[in-house]
């Protein structure tokens, strides 16, 4: 589906609810072409166009077929009703349905679970959840939801793609359905082909309220850490310690609660790609977990604070005020379990060789570079054998106050 003609279509009818235009259709402004491959039978016109339950029960009874037919993209009129946000014609076409063949998939291998979480349709889940535990519900069927939430061509399942929290919890809840199942690594630490979990995929789509209910279900926060004695605080460190180190000393490497630092396949780890992506809160809402780990670097070697500093346009002479204050927040953050301080994680540098301080060098605004100063230091070379200091000296024809940086 060309998704800009189908949003432009969308918009567009939405603009002429009020005027003169009011009775025009979806069907009606798009394309011939795309209508014709999107809209190849009555019944996808009639979703399309959000027809009544009676005009599409009419269509059926005269082609009951047209319930599985697919368009150009492998979607049935149920898949396009979802996409195109048509709740109750969604509702109507999955009730007319058996639970067999809700484990139709698109050409990405996307069903209707997935689509449903994408668009955040929770009663859909919910119907089509209790309609194929129903029919799995037999004596001695094996009921596994994940039957159900199928993986896509990239292997992600219906949480990495979760519009809000309201819909991971109600995925959850399915998880944990039936008698003695446990979701096991099927749900929250499913990776997808590039090795990315759910913080992963919430960072890449900027979806705030997902990435928050994962880090509060994932980890302590400070308010919640400072709340607990000390015998209670035992076993944490203990467990995030063995995680951190088991790799190191020959034991036995586990994640199996280590969600907020596990990384993708190019080493990002959620808060590496937050700051690569300049995505500010999800910065800050995973700088409120106790046990996220600022000192992983990524397959080029930069741990968060480089990749945020590599990814700041560095022709903007003024960054806003927001970005400086996500910016200070991520340089003043100190990971638990290190004997690293501050002036280790400033002073980190990448295969280049590059430290913080010179990324920050690089950008026209001074801010970064005059922060670092107080705690890293301007005169460590890179690979190419330039300090800091030169290459501010280079970029702002000036010298630097010779202050606040540690030798």
């Amino acid at each position: 589906m060309k998704k800009q003609i189908i949003i432009f279509a969308i918009a567009f009818l939405s603009a002429c609810q009020n005027s003169s235009y009011r009775d025009l259709t979806l069907s009606s402004v798009l394309p011939i072409d795309e209508k014709q491959s999107i809209l190849p039978n009555e019944l996808f016109i009639g979703i399309a166009d959000r027809k009544s339950e009676q005009e599409l029960e009419q269509i059926l009874n005269k082609n009951g077929l047209y319930l599985f037919s697919t368009n150009e993209e492998g979607d049935t009129p149920l898949g396009v009703a979802i996409k195109f946000y048509n709740k109750e014609g969604a509702l109507f076409l999955a009730k007319q349905m058996s639970p067999k063949h809700y484990l139709h998939q698109n050409l990405n291998g996307e069903g209707y679970l997935f689509l449903a979480s994408q668009k955040g349709h929770v009663t859909l889940i919910k119907l089509l959840a209790k309609n194929f535990y129903e029919s799995q519900s037999e004596f001695l069927t094996d009921y596994e939801f994940d039957d159900l939430d199928m993986k896509t061509n990239q292997g992600e399942r219906a949480l990495h793609v979760a519009q809000n929290s309201v819909v991971a919890e109600a995925l959850e809840t399915e998880y944990n359905k039936g008698f003695l199942e446990v979701p096991y690594r099927e749900f929250q630490f499913l990776r997808n082909n590039d090795g990315q979990s759910f913080l992963h995929t919430a960072i890449r789509d900027r979806n705030s309220d997902l990435l928050r209910w994962g880090v509060n279900d994932n980890c302590h926060t400070l308010t919640e850490w400072q709340e607990l004695s000390w015998y209670e605080k035992i076993l944490p460190y203990f467990w995030e310690g063995y995680q951190r180190y088991a790799g190191y000393v020959g034991f036995v490497n586990l994640d199996w609660d280590n969600l907020i630092n596990t990384t993708d396949n190019q080493e990002l780890s959620p808060i590496n790609l937050s700051a690569k992506n300049l995505f500010l809160e999800g910065i800050q809402i995973l700088s409120t977990c106790q046990w996220t780990n600022y000192l992983l670097e990524d397959e080029n070697g930069n741990l968060p604070l480089q990749n945020f500093l590599l990814s700041l346009d560095p022709l903007v002479e003024k960054h806003d005020e927001e970005l400086k204050s996500t910016f200070t927040l991520l340089t003043e953050k100190e990971s638990r379990l290190t004997v690293a301080v501050k002036t280790d994680h400033i002073n980190s540098t990448n295969k280049k060789g590059n430290s913080s301080l010179h990324i920050s060098a690089k950008l026209a605004d001074p801010f970064f570079y005059n922060y670092l100063k107080q705690y890293g230091n301007e005169e460590q070379k890179n690979t190419e054998g330039k300090t800091a200091r030169e290459i501010f000296e280079l970029k702002h024809g000036k010298k630097t106050e010779n202050i606040g940086y540690n030798n």
